[in-house]
């Protein structure tokens, strides 16, 4: 599962953290300019 937000969405990405997403990069946007930040999951396995 890959999930992003708005950087400055604190709240968002902090979740993210605390529910084992992964932090996978921070790039801007080309469609709105805004700086995005990109988290992936993945289900333990066992």
């Amino acid at each position: 599962m890959h999930l992003r937000c708005v950087r400055e969405n604190e709240k968002a990405w902090r979740w993210y953290v605390r529910e084992d997403f992964v932090f996978e990069k921070q790039e801007i946007d080309p469609s709105d300019g805004f700086l995005m930040k990109y988290y992936r999951w993945k289900r333990p396995i066992g």
